[in-house]
C-alpha cells in the first residue's frame, strides 16, 4: 500500500496499516497500553500462532477487557498480559534482556485514558518517557514504534509537549519518523508518531 493511500485513513487504521507491513509471523511485539484490547488483538493477528505479544496496562479493568477480547477471537495463547506500569515494566524487561534488546518488531502506545472510563486514570510523561526510552532500545532494526498521543483531556497537552521533546532528541540516523494527524485534524486531535528503526 502506498503512503498516499494511507493519508485518508483514521489514525488507528493508519497505524495498523503501517505496522502490518513490518511485522512478520513468529515475531515478538508489545502493546504498552492495552486499553480495551483492540491493538493487542491486531498485534496477535500480525504475529500469528508462532509469535508473541506482551501486553501492559496499569488498570485491571483494561487487562480483563483485553483478555476477554483475545479469548473471544481464539488468540489468547499468543499474548502474555501484565498488569502494571509501562514506565517500570519496559525498562525492567530491557535490563533482564527479556525480550532481548533489538529483537522486538513493533511497540504500540496509546497515551491518554481508557476509552469508556471516567478519565481519572491517565498516562503521564514521568512514566511514559522511561517506557519510550526502553522501547527504542528493544526495537529490532526495521522495527516500528507507534505512539498515538491524545491531548484533549486534562494533562494531555502537557504530556504531549514532553513526549514531542523526547522525540526531538532521537537521532535521525537511527530513527525515521512519520507524524499523522488524521484526515480532519484539529488543535486537540490525537497525533500518531511512527518511528522506524534504521539500524
Amino acid at each position: 500500500m502506498a503512503d498516499g493511500d494511507l493519508k485518508s485513513k483514521r489514525i488507528t487504521d493508519y497505524v495498523h496499516a503501517y505496522v502490518k507491513r513490518v511485522v512478520q509471523h513468529g515475531e515478538c511485539t508489545i502493546d504498552a497500553t492495552t486499553g480495551n484490547g483492540h491493538d493487542t488483538l491486531f498485534l496477535a493477528n500480525c504475529v500469528g500462532p508462532s509469535g508473541q505479544v506482551l501486553g501492559v496496562d496499569i488498570q485491571h479493568a483494561a487487562i480483563a477487557a483485553t483478555r476477554a477480547r483475545l479469548l473471544a477471537h481464539g488468540v489468547g495463547s499468543r499474548v502474555v498480559l501484565y498488569p502494571g506500569d509501562h514506565g517500570h515494566l519496559l525498562p525492567q524487561w530491557l535490563s533482564r534482556s527479556c525480550p532481548c534488546p533489538g529483537s522486538v518488531a513493533a511497540i504500540l502506545f496509546n497515551l491518554g485514558y481508557l476509552p469508556g472510563s471516567d478519565k481519572q486514570v491517565v498516562t503521564h510523561a514521568k512514566t511514559t518517557l522511561p517506557a519510550l526510552e526502553a522501547a527504542c532500545r528493544l526495537l529490532r532494526p526495521g522495527g516500528v514504534l507507534s505512539v498515538t498521543v491524545y491531548r484533549g483531556h486534562r494533562g494531555g497537552a502537557e504530556e504531549y509537549d514532553e513526549v514531542v521533546a523526547f522525540f526531538g532528541s532521537l537521532s535521525s540516523k537511527q530513527f525515521e519518523m512519520t507524524a499523522y494527524k488524521g484526515p480532519t485534524p484539529a488543535p486537540t486531535s490525537p497525533v500518531a508518531y511512527i518511528f522506524r528503526r534504521r539500524v
